[in-house]
């Protein structure tokens, strides 16, 4: 099945779908739900801003006090996570990811590993990920 050929009401109802963990982490199927999770964000960029503000950026109130009345564990205050932000954060674990396993990528790819992951991002194989 290819992203790009579905309509938006097949997407929709994709999302929706419920599918056991085990299956999700079960081997190569975590690599399909990422690649998968990729591919809507680049074919619908605007889609995924909207979706991503709506829940990480514009917090309901009422929703909220409505939810932790019926005995939902939220925090006091919620946590917003600009797209901005998230998006950092993915380019640094991408630029570590790259550099531990294909180090000649980094500069053609535009990627640099903050400083403080220099750490983290460990020494440069030619290793192939398992």
């Amino acid at each position: 099945m290819n992203l790009a050929d579905m309509s938006l009401e097949s997407l929709k109802d994709l999302c929706i779908q419920k599918v056991p963990l085990d299956e999700i982490l079960a081997e190569r199927k975590l690599d399909e739900w990422l690649s998968w999770g990729i591919g809507f964000g680049a074919a619908y960029p605007q889609l995924l801003q909207d979706l991503w503000v709506k829940t990480f950026e514009n917090v309901d109130e009422e929703a909220r006090t409505r939810a932790r009345s019926h005995g939902v564990a939220l925090p006091e205050r919620p946590t917003a996570l600009p797209l901005k932000d998230m998006q950092r954060v993915v380019l640094a674990d991408v630029a570590i990811y790259t550099q531990k396993y294909f180090a000649d990528l980094l500069e053609p790819l535009g990627l640099t590993v903050p400083q403080s992951l220099r750490a983290r991002a460990g020494s440069t194989t030619s290793e192939s990920p398992k």
